[in-house]
């Protein structure tokens, strides 16, 4: 009986009598017939189990797999020949690593890949693919391979490593040069195991107290050929990835970082995918844009990506645009269909991101979507993902996704809701929300109302400006080392500069263009100036956070809060709103309204946010972009979101000052 397999058909007459022709046999007998058919069923049946025992060596490899060697440079890892669909051989190796760099418009290959991959994709099975090819091909290799916690390596990880070792080595070996123990239970002894040619693999987990990378040797030690250095999986933290590219090029290897966005994306996804191109789009054939059902059939075709390529450039590709979801899933593309009757029709379907160039050229990232792994059962994914959100569907089964994980705004998109500095409207109301504490810095936010849009013109402090006798202070907070601290950790600029309030007065009428205001003045002179005066930017409202204003402290005339401290040195703040559990939930929910806007349909006059924030304030766009709320009050970059929620609370709006003294009446007695 015929073993079933995905890729593989079962031997038929006809393929035994096509044999026969094909050595001359015009008329074969029933006997000649019956020889063919035992061969071919037989040579099915070895290559069958060779690929089932031995996947290392005899294993089918998905076609987008070579574009992700060919990428990263991996040129000796691609067959001399592979073979597409039609059966049609073309040339591999380099000659193909090299062809499809120059299609894409790669300078280099790319030092880091990161591969998002929708459930069932064998992202994961990649990633240990290319590192047991790389431990075998090369002596003294050490490669790292990174994941969540001790179990997950061992399930994940260690149990696909074991699964592509030889079976010569698949039983324990302990010599001089040579270390493979196994356990189904516990995984490998020590999360290690060494080869005959003193390759060395390492299983670590991010909540590892010695998992970091300083001091370890990724790839080949000795820098000489280009092979695997790490492979994560999942939460990576971004701190481990940025560390791990300096020890990358030292030693001439590459990273793989595999991700499924079923949550939404991380701080370290969004290193590849923020600021990048797409290089090459695929056809969501699941996600119709013409009213009509998806297209499964088309769908699970399995797409050969070696069919992207022809004499040298990219056929069948879609302009490059620049790589967020606002963007890559407005997109859609017509395709041709046949329809019942044989009369041809034209239906139109979503475009997602197949790759992707990061900003920094060494890096990019691929999606793998589910069918690229045949082993999977088509009807099998459709009834998984059948009636699922689009959002959804982009997610679990092509990989990609606009959503940050978690976030408490998750419509938030930096290229809808960033505005350039100069295109920001001169005249409105202008409202100033200050943030304070005792153990950082103050966080405050300029505001600007017109009469159809808010605007976030200001933060304090910014990544853009120096601060006299502090110079460039650098960012407000930063992606966190600690998987369970998901608002990130504090930044440089938190550091508190001991200032006191004649300081932040004099550094508020600096920034505001006070007339008054004299860089040299003494605290004295600075009580003195007029808030209300000559200034180039006129604020209607200065708001404070009620809790810790209304905390009072002692001072020479007695106990006075933090308001009435200001207003001694003639700066008026106004109470913000309480900062309860119920306010928060309020002001995130009033957030959200002015970001709301259609994402799948394009941005204009009628399709627009109201909430726009100026491409200076990155420490706001960080904290929008990240946001949970889950470290409560000890989150990194709560502090500007807090100003931001501050303002909606108090319900400022736009005043019309002519409009209010045209109407303005004279009285009558």
């Amino acid at each position: 009986m015929a073993t079933k397999h995905p890729i593989w058909p079962e031997v038929t007459i006809d393929d035994a009598r096509r044999l026969c022709v094909a050595d001359g046999i015009a008329s074969p007998t029933e006997q000649q017939l019956r020889e063919k058919f035992d061969w071919l069923f037989t040579a099915r049946e070895r290559k069958i189990y060779n690929e089932q025992t031995d996947p290392l060596r005899y294993g089918y490899r998905p076609s987008i797999w070579f574009v992700c060697m060919a990428v990263l440079g991996l040129d000796w890892m691609i067959p001399p020949q592979l073979p597409k669909e039609n059966g049609e051989l073309i040339e591999g190796g380099a000659a193909f690593g090299e062809m499809v760099r120059k299609a894409f418009g790669m300078a280099a290959p790319w030092d880091v890949v990161c591969v998002l991959g929708g459930n069932g994709s064998a992202k994961t099975h990649l990633e240990c693919y290319l590192a047991m090819r790389s431990l075998y091909q090369f002596p003294d290799v050490k490669i790292q391979m990174y994941h969540t916690d001790s179990d997950l390596s061992r399930e994940v990880h260690q149990a696909r490593m074991y699964e592509f070792l030889p079976p010569e080595h698949r039983v324990a070996q302990r010599t001089e040069s040579t270390y493979i123990a196994w356990k189904q239970k516990t995984g490998f002894s020590d999360n290690s195991f060494i080869l005959p040619n003193r390759s060395e693999c390492l299983f670590r987990y991010y909540e590892q107290k010695d998992s970091k990378p300083e001091g370890t040797e990724p790839g080949d030690r000795k820098g000489l050929n280009r092979c695997v250095g790490y492979c994560a999986d999942e939460l990576a933290p971004r701190s481990l990835i940025d560390t791990l590219d300096f020890r990358l090029a030292r030693f001439n290897s590459v990273g793989v970082l595999g991700f499924t966005p079923i949550e939404g994306t991380t701080s370290t996804v969004a290193r590849f995918l923020d600021g990048g191109k797409v290089l090459r789009y695929g056809k969501a054939f699941l996600v119709p844009r013409d009213n009509r059902p998806p297209a499964r059939d088309l769908q699970f075709q399995h797409e050969d990506c070696l069919e992207w390529f022809r004499d040298g450039q990219q056929v069948d590709s879609v302009k490059s645009v620049v790589a967020t979801a606002a963007n890559a899933r407005r997109l859609s593309v017509e395709h041709v269909v046949g329809e019942a009757g044989g009369t041809p029709a034209v239906r139109e379907f979503a475009l997602t991101p197949r790759v992707i160039q990061s900003a920094n050229p060494r890096n990019g990232a691929l999606c793998f979507y589910s069918d690229d792994n045949r082993f999977l059962d088509p009807e099998l994914i459709w009834r998984k993902v059948e009636g699922l959100s689009e959002d959804k569907i982009f997610e679990r089964y092509y990989g990609f996704t606009r959503r940050r994980q978690a976030g408490l705004f998750p419509l938030f998109d930096e290229d809808v809701h960033s505005i350039e500095p100069d295109a920001i409207p001169e005249k409105g109301t202008n409202y100033m929300i200050a943030d304070p504490s005792k153990e950082r810095n103050t966080a405050m936010l300029w505001v600007r109302c017109t009469p159809e849009e808010v605007y976030v013109y200001r933060e304090w402090p910014n990544q853009v400006e120096a601060i006299p006798g502090q110079g460039f202070v650098g960012p407000w907070a930063e992606p966190s080392d600690n998987l369970k601290k998901l608002d990130g950790k504090k930044g440089p600029a938190q550091k508190n500069f001991g200032w006191g309030l004649c300081s932040h007065k004099k550094e508020i009428a600096r920034i505001e263009g006070w007339e008054c205001y004299e860089a040299r003045a003494t605290n004295e002179q600075i009580k003195a100036w007029k808030e209300n005066g000559p200034a180039k930017e006129k604020v209607e409202m200065r708001l404070l956070d009620a809790r810790f204003g209304n905390t009072k402290g002692v001072n020479e005339g007695g106990q006075i809060n933090l308001f009435d401290q200001f207003d001694e040195i003639g700066l008026t703040f106004y109470e913000s709103e309480s900062g309860s559990r119920h306010s928060i939930d309020d002001g995130v929910q009033m957030i959200n309204d002015a970001l709301e806007y259609d994402p799948d349909k394009p941005v204009d006059f009628f399709n627009r946010p109201t909430l726009r924030i100026s491409k200076d304030c990155k420490n706001l766009l960080f904290a929008m972009s990240i946001y949970t709320g889950s470290d409560g009050q000890h989150g990194a970059c709560k502090d500007f979101i807090d100003c931001l929620r501050m303002f909606f609370l108090k319900n400022c709006r736009y005043i019309d000052r002519e409009a209010t003294q045209r109407n303005r009446g004279g009285g009558c007695y």
